[in-house]
């Protein structure tokens, strides 16, 4: 429980739960990623607008040719995701793992913090995490089709960095049958229209079983 000093204008102290707890972890997990893919000016935009088109996993006739011979399975997130080679995965620290292509361009950021019925509640606190670390922060939900078979919603949020460069990051949460899952995804352009087909192959073979 936090304490808060009593005073004028003091808000009461409130309960945080574990399901809170660590689903502010995992957002912070994500934000080491975002902050890390844009050191040194770097320019983030991501595939896809706020239609879904082009963003939507298995829209393109291209991505049933990319061939993702590597797979990640997480029997405790319930998650499995085919990647192509080149890719590296990390596992991170709290929970969660990154995919990054080889060129370090693009970066897949997949967790699953909270029970299921936390989903609506972890994507808020993203998007408040972000709010809270990053200056000139514009978001807006954005149309998003199923991940992993699920509904899932997204909010397309535009930060800048330390340098003032523009980032854009989508923030998805799938509500599974168990678990909330959150998909990060951080692209680089250009010149990283190069790995669109890679990043749609991968979120497009994503399942849940949680």
């Amino acid at each position: 429980m936090t304490e808060e000093p009593r005073g004028p204008g003091r808000r009461r102290a409130r309960l945080r739960t574990s399901n809170e707890i660590w689903g502010r972890k995992v957002i912070a997990v994500g934000l080491v990623v975002l902050a890390a893919a844009a050191v040194g000016g770097i320019v983030l935009v991501l595939a896809g607008d706020d239609e879904g088109d082009g963003a939507a996993a298995g829209t393109s006739s291209a991505v049933a040719s990319v061939d993702l011979p590597e797979t990640l399975e997480r029997k405790a997130d319930g998650l499995t995701v085919g990647y192509p080679e080149g890719w590296r995965v990390s596992r991170q620290r709290g929970g969660g793992d990154v995919l990054a292509s080889e060129d370090k361009c693009t970066a897949i950021s997949l967790s699953a913090p909270v029970p299921a019925d936390g989903a609506g509640a972890l994507l808020r606190e993203s998007v408040d995490v972000l709010r809270q670390s990053f200056a000139k922060v514009e978001a807006r939900t954005i149309e998003q089709p199923p991940i992993g078979g699920v509904p899932t919603e997204a909010v397309l949020v535009a930060v800048r960095n330390k340098q003032g460069n523009p980032v854009v990051i989508r923030v998805a949460v799938s509500r599974g049958e168990k678990l909330a899952h959150m998909t990060q995804v951080i692209l680089r352009a250009p010149p990283c229209e190069d790995d669109a087909e890679d990043t749609e192959a991968i979120l497009a073979s994503i399942k849940y079983s949680r």
